[in-house]
């Protein structure tokens, strides 16, 4: 049997039954061990392993039904939101339309006057003196006398004689949001009244997958979280060789937050880990070679004005002003490689999930190695070579045994390019960082987009994820071309 904090923790791959309490107290003592053998996935056994420093234990089990079904709810909920957004703006939309142009059904009754406030009660929705603006506070007083104020913003609610939607008074059946469902064979369906259905339907069935759930039917994966008493019973467990065996319960990470945790990648075996990882890294590997094409070219417009003086059908690059050859041959490349380049943490947050990386730190640090390698190879070795080879091509042509002589002399001609690549780096991306180009565009120009109100209060009090994998190695490789050309040039000297 499964306990109740166990059900706590586990459920949080719905991402919202673990409350504060239990994030905060599982985040500072609690270690993700990963490729727990089967013979080892239980209470008991655990406890014998680390004896009387452990606290609790949660084993995680398979429950793909379940996350189908929930996923599937979600998407339905979300839909029936859009749905309800989409009738109330609709209809609000014709009653205003009615509104101005003198509808009969629209009939407006006065209250008996009351010692304390005037009102005025509208048969349908908002009162034609006001329309669009909230109604004036009115002073109401508690049981112990003290005022309070409150305001029905204009808005009354339907007579009890108004039997089913009220936005049926005013728009036609017709208007009314629909959708066409594969499940119904593409037939013109109601959405909102098939998302209640359809809601109605999979809650009867999460409920009895979560029963079983805790009744610990479903199997047990490869991976536990194990709270120990003492953050010093928790480091000396994750340093700790926990198996005989290589791989295998792997103390991942300590301190977990289980926001963080990438819950498909912890099923994964040890076998598997290892096969997805090379697998993952001989992609990287051809990745890295491929991506050079666009590269070389990159690294061969940097050096577009020595290149159209060799080159006939070039020539007429030459004619430009000064101000736009300076431009193509200056800032174009480094802003091209600079957008080639930003492209590539995306791919390898995608590999280190693939490889099994279990939580969203990792991932970071696995895309930080690599994301390194592709900057020192594309932005460095092969930006600087192709440059410094585009300024000697024809005598390279001519001799080919003389490329490594005509490679170091026209080499320094690469400094150009990087000399625009740090300038750009330093100043013109640190000036966007201040400056935030993207959260003016989302909360200025563009403050309502989505049309939901929960997307547009997440927008507005969401923190943005710092993806630091994509940060740091950018600063690292510009201290390898640093230091790379303060050795060439001591050498030279």
């Amino acid at each position: 049997m499964v306990s109740r904090e166990s059900v706590y923790f586990i459920n949080l791959r719905q991402a919202y039954l673990l409350s504060p309490y239990y994030a905060n107290r599982l985040s500072s003592r609690t270690v993700l061990f990963t490729c727990v053998p089967q013979q080892v996935l239980d209470e008991r056994k655990l406890r014998r392993i680390f004896g009387d420093t452990l606290k609790n234990v949660w084993i995680p089990r398979e429950t793909d039904d379940l996350d189908q079904l929930v996923k599937e709810r979600e998407q339905t909920a979300h839909r029936l939101e859009a749905a309800e957004i989409e009738l109330i703006k609709t209809a609000n939309t014709a009653y205003q339309k009615a509104l101005k142009n003198g509808h009969p059904d629209i009939e407006v009754k006065e209250s008996p006057r009351d010692s304390r406030e005037d009102t005025k009660d509208v048969k349908v929705s908002i009162s034609p003196g006001s329309p669009t603006s909230p109604a004036s506070p009115r002073e109401f007083t508690r049981e112990d006398g003290t005022p309070i104020l409150r305001t029905n913003y204009g808005f009354t609610g339907p007579d009890a004689e108004v039997v089913g939607s009220v936005a049926a008074q005013w728009i036609s059946a017709e208007q009314r949001p629909y959708h066409r469902p594969i499940a119904n064979y593409a037939r013109r369906v109601d959405t909102i009244r098939w998302t209640r259905a359809r809601l109605k339907k999979l809650a009867p069935k999460i409920s009895q997958l979560r029963r079983q759930y805790r009744k610990g039917v479903n199997a047990p994966i490869s991976a536990v979280f194990i709270e120990f008493h003492s953050q010093v019973d928790a480091q000396s467990a994750y340093q700790t060789l926990a198996h005989h065996s290589a791989n295998h319960m792997r103390a991942e990470i300590i301190g977990v937050r289980p926001q963080e945790i990438i819950w498909p990648s912890l099923s994964f075996r040890w076998w598997e880990r290892i096969i997805r990882r090379f697998l993952m890294q001989g992609f990287i590997a051809c990745l890295v070679i491929f991506w050079s094409l666009p590269s070389i070219l990159v690294g061969m417009i940097s050096n577009i004005d020595y290149l159209a003086k060799e080159v006939p059908f070039l020539h007429w690059i030459l004619l430009l002003p000064k101000v736009i050859l300076g431009l193509i041959s200056g800032l174009l490349p480094a802003v091209a490689l600079s957008l080639l380049m930003a492209a590539v943490p995306f791919i390898l947050r995608a590999c280190a999930r693939q490889a099994g990386t279990p939580t969203e730190s990792r991932v970071e640090l696995f895309v930080q190695s690599s994301y390194f390698v592709f900057q020192v190879v594309q932005v460095f070795l092969v930006t600087t070579l192709t440059s410094a080879a585009s300024a000697a091509i024809t005598q390279i042509i001519k001799d080919p045994l003389s490329a490594r002589d005509l490679l170091s002399k026209n080499l320094p001609t690469a400094s150009n390019f990087y000399i625009s690549y740090f300038i750009l780096q330093g100043l013109a991306l640190s000036a966007t960082r201040i400056v935030h180009l993207l959260s003016i565009f989302r909360h200025q120009l563009m403050p309502y987009a989505g049309g939901c109100p929960r997307v547009i209060a997440a927008k507005y009090h969401r923190l943005r994820k710092i993806h630091w994998g994509a940060v740091y190695p950018v600063f690292t490789n510009m201290a390898v071309i640093g230091s790379s050309c303060s050795y060439l040039t001591y050498s030279m000297c």
